[in-house]
């Protein structure tokens, strides 16, 4: 297998393949922002609501300043897949990963994302094209690395 796709990550999609790697993890803090709320109606104390509106300030900004590369417009990455590894470049940052270095790979939502030993990476399936998606596909069923 050697497909290599260059494509435009938008400040949108950069957010949603985020959400796509932490999958049901990026709803918690806004659940815990939910129930402080409902504390604060509950003990009527406005303190939970002011705790509240902080930690949901606090979480956007560091969900901001994880993004914040591909946040300040679209950006041009470039993906390498091969029989030996997974490369990408996006904004002057290149990063190879073995194979042997991802424990598994899902399409999620709109999205490939790759499963590294404690964190992941993602890009969109539009990135490659019907063929490639299909090689890439079977390629991973083969390592028995696809979860579906």
């Amino acid at each position: 297998m050697d497909i290599t796709s260059t494509f435009t990550m938008t400040p949108r999609q950069s957010r949603r393949s985020y959400r796509a790697c932490i999958r049901g993890w990026a709803y918690v803090p806004w659940l815990f922002v939910g129930l402080l709320v409902v504390q604060t109606f509950v003990a009527d104390n406005l303190f939970y609501l002011i705790l509240a509106v902080v930690y949901g300030a606090f979480w956007e900004w560091i969900v901001r300043r994880r993004l914040k590369p591909m946040l300040d417009g679209p950006q041009s990455v470039t993906v390498w897949l091969t029989d030996e590894s997974y490369r990408a470049r996006a904004h002057d940052i290149e990063s190879t990963v073995a194979w042997s270095g991802i424990s598994a790979v899902r399409r999620t939502g709109d999205f490939w994302v790759l499963r590294l030993h404690g964190k992941s990476v993602a890009f969109p399936l539009e990135a490659l094209d019907v063929d490639q998606n299909r090689a890439f596909s079977d390629f991973l069923r083969s390592r028995g690395l696809l979860k579906e």
